[in-house]
């Protein structure tokens, strides 16, 4: 989907499972094996930093003696390239409920100023058409292997016998196109754990399970999703 025209923009959408919250993601099977979701961690932030020739920390969104939690500094953070400029920024942090813009702002400003160059710019959506090239490189190199993936913007759902293989070609397709290796972290399917007698020894197995997942929501309303979407066709 592009914004405005082909240079922003350009992610994949119309998956049913891009809608989907990602606590519920990790119960998706694949020709009924289980899944792993493997996504590009600070993506956009590790991409700027490529652009400028510099080596990003090893997690950009941990700053020290900072007391905001990770999640108010990656949601500003993105607000901050996307804003046309300071008030905006903060007007659209205060929209989010987000409190303490200004002081946050100076701690980012000041931990990533290597990157400086790219606030208040607007960088947002064309960072969106690169992660959207990454994604349909990797979706097509994945493909040639006999896997099936699932985008969801920057990470992929695949079986999880294909997790080392898409490991690989996300690496391979980052580094080519930015000289950097990229950060990445696994999802994986939830296990139960189970305790089964084998001979005179007790043993604990892990065996991966799907619970109905209608037991799970209580108010489907509040994720405003369909109650198609947990059919057992899609799950």
């Amino acid at each position: 989907m592009f914004n405005g025209d082909f240079e922003h923009g350009g992610r994949f959408y119309g998956g049913w499972w891009i809608g989907l919250p990602s606590e519920f993601r990790k119960y998706i099977e694949i020709g009924r094996k289980h899944t792993v979701e493997v996504d590009f961690s600070a993506h956009h932030i590790r991409i700027l930093y490529a652009k400028a020739g510099k080596r990003p920390p090893l997690d950009p969104y941990q700053i020290e003696d900072c007391p905001y939690s990770r999640d108010v500094l990656k949601q500003v953070f993105l607000i901050l390239i996307n804003a046309s400029g300071r008030e905006s920024t903060i007007k659209a942090c205060s929209q989010k409920g987000i409190k303490d813009a200004e002081t946050i702002l100076e701690f980012l400003v000041k931990h990533h100023q290597p990157i400086s160059d790219y606030f208040h710019s607007g960088m947002g959506l064309v960072l969106q058409r690169e992660d959207s090239e990454l994604a349909e490189e990797v979706m097509l190199r994945m493909g040639d292997r006999g896997a099936v993936v699932l985008p969801v913007h920057d990470s992929f759902i695949v079986r999880a016998s294909f997790e080392d293989e898409l490991y690989e070609v996300m690496e391979e397709v980052f580094s080519k196109r930015y000289g950097i290796p990229p950060a990445m972290k696994a999802k994986r399917t939830v296990l139960d754990s189970k305790k089964v007698q084998v001979g005179e020894d007790d043993l604990t197995v892990s065996k991966p399970v799907n619970p109905d997942l209608s037991e799970l929501i209580k108010d489907l309303e509040k994720y405003s999703i369909s109650r198609k979407i947990f059919g057992e066709k899609c799950i």
